[in-house]
C-alpha cells in the first residue's frame, strides 16, 4: 500500500496542550482518527487566535480560507487521559494558499502528523483570492 509520509518541521511557533478524554476513544480503546482531526482543528484555531485571525477573516475583514486537502500519519496510540501537545505552524505561502503543518505528542514522542492544504478565499465573491497582506505581516512578527 502506497501511503503518504509527512516530515515534522525542524521548528513550531505556535503550541496547544490538550489531553485526551474518555469520549475521544474509538472501539480500539484509543484515540480516534477522527478525533485526531478534531484536535487538529482546535489547535489551528488556537493558532489563529494567537495571531488575532480567524477561519472567516485573515485580517482583512473579507477574507477567509477554505481547506483543500488534509493528510495525516498515525504513528502511534494514545488513551484516555494521555497529555498532548499539538505543534502548528503555517509554511510554504503562495498568492492564494499556504500549507498548515502541525505535530502530535505524547511524552515527547511524536504520534502524529497533520499537514493541511488552505486557499484563500472571498465568500461573498465565491472564489479563491489574494491572501491578505494583514494575514502574512502577523505571521511574519509573531
Amino acid at each position: 500500500m502506497k501511503r503518504s509520509k509527512l516530515q515534522p518541521l525542524a521548528k513550531y511557533r505556535f503550541y496547544f496542550k490538550t489531553h485526551v478524554r474518555i469520549t475521544d476513544l474509538n472501539y480500539a480503546n484509543h484515540l480516534g482518527h477522527d478525533t485526531m482531526v478534531t484536535l487538529l482543528h482546535e489547535a489551528k484555531a488556537q493558532m489563529f487566535k494567537a495571531l488575532d485571525v480567524s477561519d472567516n477573516d485573515l485580517g482583512d475583514g473579507k477574507t477567509g480560507y477554505v481547506m483543500a486537502d488534509l493528510q495525516m500519519n498515525y504513528l502511534h496510540e494514545s488513551f484516555a487521559f494521555d497529555e498532548l501537545e499539538i505543534y502548528s505552524d503555517i509554511e510554504e505561502i503562495s498568492n492564494r494558499s499556504f500549507r498548515i503543518f502541525q505535530a502530535i505528542y505524547k511524552d515527547s514522542n511524536l504520534i502524529a502528523l497533520g499537514e493541511s492544504g488552505c486557499v484563500s478565499f472571498d465568500f461573498e465573491k465565491r472564489q479563491a483570492v489574494a491572501i491578505p497582506t494583514n494575514f502574512i505581516n502577523k505571521l511574519a512578527n509573531y
